[in-house]
């Protein structure tokens, strides 16, 4: 582990005088570590390291005030893979940590770090001087982050870190990735991380990379990263380096088989209602976040309603969600789709009520409770009643089934179309028939039905 507490003041300079002094850069920290390849199997010791095949790497990360380089190509034409991420939860298929970057390798390479080292590009700070070994089967990393990282970014400054990573390809190749994390407190509370491969590698013929990327600090808007990665051929790698390699591996592993456990079901579930929680406060995210809600939870009216909401009427039920408070803080289970499903019959019944709203809202409620979807009255006190959404479903049919008696023959036709939809079979009832032919067919299907409902309590 090397350490550089960066002091800014007349360090190397390509010119007399600097507009304006940089801000003080805080204490970073360069570290080495190695991890095996999932294809190499999680047993360190079954990894026979040969110093025949290992070979040595110098990585070094500098500061640069100066004008962009135009040195090399873009770095978005030179990778094979990206991928952006916050948190667990892939975002975009592309970078923008590194916009802007660019990749020089060969001679071109070596000429930018050796106007880099002599200062000859303006203000320049080394960041990290690391050496590494790489080997077969080995992922080989070098991380260059800023000691209180957390805590700067709790403190609302922004800060970055990078990872080098280089591992074994074809014929003798490395393959070099790039891991970089940016996290600034005052705009989100998950650093953004991605991933690049590039589609340039190291081998006997081609030893030297160099990359650029701006600087994301404040104060920093003129200055670059640049980053030298080296293949060393000499001195030939000794079997004491490998030794340690292998025990920091060994402890590499061992560290992370220990921490590697499952996730129990309320972990889980905690976890992805705050993600969830977090993602409704952003207007971009909402309908997806609550449509994951709706399927998880089983709430068939809200996963209806998400599918045609406008935005100004889901962000009317987002409001009532973010309100329930603890609810959304427990298990995805039946107390959290009870709470949604209500809050959206609730919701609805309340916009319909005025008889403005559009006639869609309308036909959701009429197509999940029924007559009880123009009955808001009836439907707001058998809400308050329910305790579970098995409670609710059998309120809603049960008072369908009472609207059957109903002296409106538009009540009693809206309710045995909707009960028949629900699947049961009221027999010989015609909602527009005679008086008495009614009494008798409802006499007959509500005996069936109270025996239907005694058995399902069994």
């Amino acid at each position: 582990m090397r350490r550089f507490p960066i002091l800014l003041g007349p360090l190397l300079t390509a010119c007399a005088a600097e507009p304006e002094p940089l801000p003080p850069l805080p204490a970073i920290t360069s570290t080495v570590s190695y991890r095996l390849e999932e294809r190499a199997g999680a047993d360190a010791a079954s990894l026979a390291l040969e110093p025949g095949l290992a070979t040595r790497i110098r990585a070094d990360l500098w500061l640069v005030r100066a004008a962009p380089p135009e040195d090399g190509d873009p770095l978005a034409t030179h990778t094979r893979f990206v991928a952006a991420l916050r948190g667990e939860e892939p975002i975009l298929p592309f970078t923008t940590l590194l916009s802007g970057g660019r990749l020089v390798h060969g001679e071109g390479a070596d000429a930018l770090l050796g106007r880099v080292a002599s200062g000859d590009l303006g203000t320049t700070i080394r960041l990290a001087d690391d050496r590494a070994l790489v080997h077969p089967g080995l992922v080989t990393a070098v991380v260059v982050a800023p000691d209180e990282a957390v805590a700067l970014a709790e403190e609302g400054e922004r800060w970055r870190s990078f990872e080098l990573l280089v591992t074994d390809d074809v014929d003798r190749s490395w393959s070099v990735g790039l891991w970089a994390e940016d996290w600034s407190g005052k705009q989100e509370d998950q650093p953004r991380q991605e991933l690049l491969v590039l589609d340039e590698r190291l081998d006997d013929e081609h030893r030297v990379l160099a990359l650029t990327a701006p600087v994301p600090w404040f104060g920093f808007e003129r200055c670059w990263f640049v980053l030298g990665l080296h293949l060393v051929a000499e001195p030939a790698v000794a079997e004491a380096e490998l030794a340690r390699c292998r025990e920091q591996l060994t402890q590499e592993v061992e560290s992370r088989s220990a921490g590697r456990r499952p996730l129990g079901a309320d972990e889980r579930a905690r976890r992805f209602l705050a993600r969830v929680g977090e993602a409704l406060k952003i207007v971009g995210q909402r309908r997806h976040s609550i449509l994951e809600l709706a399927e998880r939870a089983n709430c068939p009216l809200l996963l209806d309603f998400v599918l045609v909401a406008t935005d100004e009427e889901l962000a009317g039920y987002v409001e009532r969600v973010l309100a329930l408070g603890d609810v959304m803080k427990s298990r995805v289970g039946d107390e959290l789709g009870l709470a949604l499903e209500r809050e959206a019959y609730r919701y609805l019944a309340q916009r319909t009520a005025s008889g403005a709203d559009r006639p869609v809202l309308k036909a959701l409620l009429l197509r999940h409770a029924g007559e009880l979807g123009l009955q808001t009255s009836i439907l707001g006190g058998l809400l308050a009643e329910v305790s579970s959404q098995a409670e609710l479903r059998q309120g809603l049919r049960d008072e369908n089934v009472l609207m059957l008696h109903s002296s409106n023959p538009g009540t009693r036709v809206r309710a045995a179309d909707w009960l028949e939809a629900q699947g049961l079979d009221l027999g010989g009832y015609d909602p527009l028939g005679p008086v008495e032919q009614r009494r008798e067919a409802l006499g007959a299907f509500r005996e069936r039905y109270l025996r239907a409902q005694g058995e399902g309590a069994r």
